[in-house]
């Protein structure tokens, strides 16, 4: 139980930390790393099953499912960051607030009201809300 989490938990655990450092990480960098580390651990969870039953040794499949777990969190977090680096914008702000570095920045009402149509806020709000 504890090696199949294992093979599915270091993807979920880089773009978690990474959503929390890193301010200009993006929803596609965060889709294609979860989908390597799901296809990485997939492979090495199959395998080891497979390659048990025929009995043929493999390095890919005998090195300890700890280690293993160390190796999947360093892929996902090198497909995180190259792909944050490949696609980064430099126009792209984060939103206050929202990671590590931007915590003690003043949320604006703007921020928290972009997209919101709902009758009753403007009911409430006399003044007319534009988003920036």
């Amino acid at each position: 139980i504890q090696s199949v989490s294992n093979y599915l938990a270091p993807p979920i655990t880089a773009v978690f930390v990474a959503a929390v450092f890193c301010p200009f990480v993006q929803e596609w960098t965060v889709a294609a790393t979860l989908a390597v580390g799901l296809i990485v651990g997939l492979s090495r969870f199959i395998l080891q099953f497979v390659f048990a039953k025929i009995g043929i040794s493999c390095f890919y499949t005998d090195v300890n499912y700890l280690y293993f777990g160390a190796f999947l969190f360093v892929v996902s977090a090198v497909t995180l960051v190259a792909g944050t680096v490949i696609q980064h914008r430099a126009a792209f702000r984060p939103p206050a607030g929202l990671t590590w570095w931007t915590r003690a920045q003043q949320v604006r009402l703007r921020q928290l009201a972009v997209g919101c149509q709902c009758a009753d806020r403007q009911k409430q709000r006399p003044h007319k809300m534009t988003t920036a």
